[in-house]
């Protein structure tokens, strides 16, 4: 009796082994991005796109020579971002500009970060539960991949072409975080030092790929001070490492020169420093709320977000900030005995820190939640999983398997829906007007769209209401004005822009000059033209396109010599196609000039 019993507890003990392996459930993954994002490869080119890819002449490719590419890779329309740069570049050389391939490229690099975060939540959980079997790490690992990998909140990040940047830095960190893992694991060997200098590497290609990878080091100094806390391991050994990797990141803080450049654009912002303070606590709670019910109707390309005046104004700041110091503290209570819920806590928040803090960004884009929502999903099932005993953890449950299997489900048709929005720049800005009816911004590019499109009646309703909505706003003010130039409505197109007060002139950019001189030089007012061409140079020296309006403005004048000077530095500085209508009229006319 007692040996039979004996042996029926140990049998009870002896763990199955997993029948399917993780590749194959990750196989399947894949399968259920790309059809949640099949739709997406109709998309056209949107916002962002344009400036820096459409409009970009640098990363417009016509052959791989080192030349070619060290033009792309000195591409500094979104920033220094070379390794992105160098994508695009290679992608015009095989495809010019069809959006599809881009398209493609995207969705093959959100398959690749799938893969990844599996293989880092995995490489994680194992240091943090090491009793636990290796089938549910996996379980684990694999719902936090598929809940992060198909929320519709990605789609921003998938199908902006642009925002392959955010792609590419989020991969490079991936991976120099799972290769310095695998640094720590190995005691000797070869591997070791590949491993080392993999992740090292890996992070300068994270860095050379989008800004907020500079946060990696400091996540990693926090990884390791949660891990040795739980191993009573000494800190000394790794010291070098991390010593390393925060040095590099001073140096680059300082090479890109982002103390500068955050005293310069808070200039153009509506709101100071203090404000974006106050408001983000008010955004990262919308940003919870949008990942924990991520309708579509809830989504936007652009949100508008009201700045925080004070503590009280708006009202929801001050509720915002003490969810958001309740869930700090939480994490830091919990460093002692759930090591592994606090890490994913502070995964969230630093990841999401540098474009939630004091730079001078835009209050609230979708796509910057791409790396820190692993952190969130974690979280989430962190909870059934360290509520279990070793053996039978609440995460093998069927019931939270169906829920996962569910909500995975419900996640891959609405990021379908959702990427109906982005089939071009009309549908897309029409779905953002839904969001934001009144939102003076969304109805400006929803005109411009409309002009695009050639839809002038659609057009002119639209940029008229959105300059009826907010007058002071000048890009609305503007567009009103060149639709009315195109109209041949020359003195409405005036009218409405020597009412704009010098001061505000003050705080905007190089293309509002811009636009302001092509209408004066319609209207005959030629020396504010040259006047409001020269300021566009003035506050962007790289633009190219102020020199050639400038040269047709001398001419009028009869001014040769400085039709001449003209004519010669828009041919400098032009970086575009050689056989562009305006490189050739500006080279003839130059020609001209040279006969005796």
């Amino acid at each position: 009796m007692g040996s039979k019993s004996r042996k029926r507890k140990l049998s009870r003990e002896i763990p199955h082994s997993s029948s399917v392996p993780p590749w194959l459930y990750l196989a399947v993954l894949m399968a259920a991005i790309l059809v949640a994002y099949f739709n997406s490869f109709s998309a056209g080119w949107q916002f962002d796109d344009g400036p820096n890819i459409l409009n970009n002449s640098q990363v417009q490719a016509q052959d791989l020579s080192p030349n070619t590419l060290s033009l792309a890779l000195s591409s500094r329309v979104g920033g220094r971002r070379p390794i992105s740069y160098l994508t695009f570049a290679i992608n015009h050389y095989f495809s010019q500009l069809d959006p599809k391939p881009y398209h493609a490229v995207n969705i093959f690099l959100h398959c690749v970060n799938a893969c990844l975060v599996f293989w880092m939540v995995r490489l994680v959980t194992g240091e943090f539960y090491p009793n636990l079997l290796s089938r549910h790490h996996n379980l684990f690992s694999l719902f936090v991949t598929t809940l992060w990998s198909l929320n519709p909140l990605q789609t921003q990040a998938v199908s902006l072409i642009v925002q392959r940047m955010t792609l590419l830095a989020s991969l490079f960190s991936l991976l120099s975080f799972i290769l310095f893992l695998l640094w720590r694991r190995s005691q000797s060997g070869s591997f070791r030092h590949f491993y080392l200098v993999g992740s090292l590497g890996t992070l300068l290609l994270a860095f050379g790929s989008k800004e907020n990878a500079l946060i990696l080091p400091f996540v990693v100094w926090v990884y390791e001070y949660l891990r040795r806390r739980t191993s009573s391991s000494s800190f000394v050994p790794l010291l070098p490492w991390l010593a390393v990797l925060t040095l590099l990141g001073a140096v680059l803080i300082w090479k890109m020169e982002i103390p500068q450049k955050i005293q310069t654009d808070y200039s153009n912002r509506e709101y100071s420093m203090s404000e974006r303070l106050l408001t983000q606590p008010r955004v990262i709670t919308t940003y919870i709320s949008q990942l924990l019910l991520p309708l579509p109707s809830r989504l936007a390309l652009r949100h508008e977000v009201e700045p925080s005046t004070s503590l009280f104004s708006p009202g929801t700041t001050l509720p915002s900030l003490l969810l958001i110091g309740g869930l700090l503290g939480g994490s830091l209570f919990a460093m002692r005995r759930r090591p592994f819920l606090a890490f994913w806590i502070l995964w969230f928040f630093m990841t999401l820190s540098i474009e939630s803090s004091i730079l001078p960004l835009e209050m609230a884009f979708e796509h910057r939640l791409y790396l820190p929502s692993i952190g969130f999903f974690s979280t989430l099932l962190a909870l059934p999983l360290i509520l279990s005993s070793r053996r039978t953890p609440i995460i093998r449950h069927p019931a939270v398997s169906c829920g996962v299997i569910l909500l995975s489900l419900i996640s891959a048709l609405l990021t379908f829906q959702r990427n109906r929005a982005w089939k071009d720049e009309v549908s897309l800005w029409e779905n953002n007007l839904q969001r934001y009816p009144g939102s003076v911004r969304v109805l400006t590019n929803l005109g411009s769209a409309y002009i695009k499109a050639g839809k002038p009646y659609l057009a002119e309703q639209t940029i008229t209401r959105a300059f009826k909505t907010d007058p002071s706003y000048l890009e609305a003010r503007t567009n009103l004005a060149l639709f009315y130039l195109g109209q041949n409505k020359v003195d409405e197109a005036v009218s409405l822009i020597d009412a704009v007060p010098m001061p505000r002139r003050a705080m905007v950019g190089s293309t509002i000059f811009f636009n302001f001189g092509v209408i004066y030089a319609k209207a005959g007012q030629l020396q504010k033209a040259i006047d409001h061409y020269r300021e566009a140079i003035h506050r962007d020296p790289s633009v190219a396109e102020p020199w050639f309006n400038l040269a047709l403005v001398y001419t009028r004048l009869s001014d040769r010599q400085n039709t001449r000077l003209c004519l010669q530095e828009f041919l400098a500085r032009w970086g575009g196609e050689l056989d562009n209508p305006y490189l050739l009229e500006a080279q003839r006319r130059l020609a001209t000039l040279d006969l005796p």
